[in-house]
């Protein structure tokens, strides 16, 4: 028997450690193929060299754009696609439309996303869908993009709302009881503010000779529309949403700085903070606020109160008017803040992480943006970006790729004119009677219809419709609300 000779057995046994050798070499070879081809290492066909590639993943608005990579037509949009890594030309194109181009560096292993793409036609069609006696003082939209609401003075207790989400557009007007507004004379306008997130609750400043007063109006139920300072029997500096709660609010008093907390169902008043300059609520119970109380002489404090409480962030040049505001992007929570007299906006990432573990430290920002005379700090729609406006000049952080941008857009703005995010990943404004649009970076600029300086463009819920306020198309001397189509074919 074989296995009971010496030498056979020998020889047996060596052809199996050479196997599981043979066997073992090409397990490890596998999987070092398979580590090189997970950090994008393969081979050109064409020369035999060991390469390095990358994922780019392209989308569009509209959908199937045809996309030319270094001029070299490469199919339509919505896909992945597999490159070698290095500079590229990226050029959409699509029958009607204008073009959208950027360059990108693509690196060996890594992922380019580009889903963001808005191609805007050729030619606008525009077509009136309310004409106007007198210029609307307040045009605003649900966050749900489903609703416009729009108050005329002339007709001072009664507002139109449409709902964009109908083909027909349907507009139906509602009224307010006139005991809401009081008895007030002299010129008397309505400001937006902000929506509560059930789509029907909408906070209105309400102005007037000599005061103001802030009302919530129901646009589902008007007759339950009510003045925030009948309610609680005091008027207010400034008031906002707790936490986007049409039945609570933060009402705050500027001569003495006490911010408070109002419920209009016990009608009760709760102290928050006080000595309050300035402040931005964030979720339930986080408010981030400056303060001058324990600040050194020409400085003031930035502060974040979560629950009882209050952390010190930084100390900032004393002044007129502060930056802040707070939201969270992939599971990170970024507080933004800066006082307009120093020119300069502080990002910090998990700040409050920070403050509890070490008490008595100040947290480092992640970035810090620079623009003179700045204005506004605010977050893209999917919050990956936060921008800092000072008159046509922007500062931007990308939360996502860590890069800082900074341009001037060289728009004619006048102080006080803002720049609205589209959406994810483009800014909006109206400079000179017409509406452009740019991406975050600057590229891509369109100009595209007319509308007035002081209305906000908007938009239905798939941007296949954008609603501006300017001169009617039957008779440019009147003004109306204007729908535009961006996507040709689709109603």
């Amino acid at each position: 028997m074989d296995f009971l000779d010496p030498q056979k057995k020998r020889s047996h046994t060596i052809r199996l450690i050479v196997g599981y050798c043979l066997v073992a070499i090409a397990l490890i070879l596998a999987s070092l193929l398979l580590l090189f081809a997970a950090f994008g290492y393969g081979i050109n066909r064409s020369t035999g060299e060991v390469i390095q590639n990358g994922l780019v993943f392209v989308d569009s608005h509209p959908e199937q754009a045809t996309m030319y990579l270094n001029g070299q037509d490469k199919g339509g949009t919505d896909g992945r696609f597999v490159l070698e890594a290095g500079n590229y030309n990226l050029e959409l194109k699509r029958d009607g439309y204008r073009p959208w181009k950027r360059d990108f560096v693509l690196d060996g292993g890594n992922i380019v996303r580009l889903v963001y793409p808005f191609l805007f036609p050729e030619k606008l069609d525009s077509k009136d869908v309310l004409s106007f006696t007198t210029p609307p003082d307040m045009v605003s939209e649900s966050p749900d993009r489903r609703f416009i609401v729009i108050h005329v003075p002339d007709a001072l207790t009664t507002f139109q709302v449409m709902d964009a989400s109908t083909k027909q557009f349907t507009t139906t007007s509602i009224v307010i009881p006139q005991a809401v507004l009081g008895t007030h004379s002299g010129t008397q306008r309505m400001e937006a503010v902000e929506w509560s997130t059930d789509n029907r609750h909408l906070l209105v400043k309400y102005s007037f000779d000599g005061g103001n007063d802030y009302i919530v109006l129901d646009r589902q139920t008007p007759a339950e529309s009510y003045s925030v300072s009948q309610t609680f029997g005091k008027t207010f500096s400034s008031v906002t949403f707790h936490d986007k709660k049409f039945d609570q609010l933060y009402v705050h008093d500027v001569a003495t700085g006490q911010l408070q907390l109002a419920t209009t169902k016990d009608k009760l008043l709760s102290p928050v903070v006080t000595d309050v300059l300035a402040f931005w609520p964030y979720k339930d119970s986080t408010i981030m606020y400056t303060t001058n109380l324990g600040a050194a002489d020409g400085k003031s404090l930035l502060k974040v109160k979560d629950g009882q409480a209050a952390y010190t962030i930084r100390e900032v040049t004393r002044g007129a008017k502060y930056l802040l505001n707070m939201a969270e992007f992939d599971g990170d929570t970024y507080i933004i803040g800066g006082s307009a007299a120093d020119g300069k906006v502080y990002v910090y990432k998990n700040p409050l992480a920070v403050l509890k573990k070490q008490s008595g430290s100040l947290p480092l920002p992640v970035a810090l943006l620079k623009v003179d005379n700045p204005e506004y700090a605010t977050f893209s729609a999917n919050t990956r970006f936060i921008s800092v406006q000072g008159g046509s000049r922007f500062a931007l952080y990308d939360f996502e790729t860590k890069l800082q941008y900074k341009y001037d857009t060289q728009l004619p703005l006048t102080t006080g004119q803002k720049a609205i995010w589209m959406d994810g990943h483009r800014l909006m404004v109206v400079s000179q009677g017409k509406m452009v649009v740019f991406d975050y970076d600057n590229l891509n600029r369109q100009t595209l219809v007319a509308t007035a300086d002081s209305y906000v463009p908007l938009f239905d819920r798939d941007y296949n419709q954008l609603f501006t306020v300017g001169p009617t198309a039957a008779d440019a001397s009147k003004t109306g609300l204007i729908r535009t189509d961006l996507n040709l074919g689709k109603e």
